[in-house]
């Protein structure tokens, strides 16, 4: 159920960038960078804890939680850099909606892994 709620999210957030994309170079920019982005990578995450806690259980999946703070945290200083400097997007929609986003999804994610995690006691 909820990885089809991330591929909706990607594919609607890609649909939506397109169309947008073709009107308003910088509006579908927006929504791919600000959407699109988090909700791709929160879903590579959930894939990859999902086969952590297969192979090596909880100890392991806690540990790899943790690092993954650290990679999503520089994924946001990362997609926040590229784009306000380098696509010059207007920082005040980009960062608050790019935030919210990343925010939204890291929530889900913690609530798949306490989830993941109770299942196996």
């Amino acid at each position: 159920m909820l990885k089809k709620f991330y591929i909706g999210g990607i594919v609607g957030s890609t649909s939506l960038s397109y169309v947008l994309y073709l009107s308003n170079d910088k509006t579908g920019l927006l929504i791919l960078l600000g959407i699109f982005a988090p909700v791709f990578m929160s879903f590579l995450n959930i894939i990859l804890i999902e086969l952590i806690h297969g192979y090596f259980g909880n100890q392991v999946t806690n540990y790899f939680n943790i690092f993954q703070f650290l990679i999503k945290s520089v994924f946001m200083l990362l997609m926040s850099y590229l784009g306000v400097k380098t696509f010059n997007l207007n920082f005040k929609y980009y960062i608050p909606l790019l935030c919210v986003t990343w925010f939204s999804f890291h929530i889900v994610e913690g609530f798949f892994v306490q989830n993941l995690l109770q299942k196996e006691k």
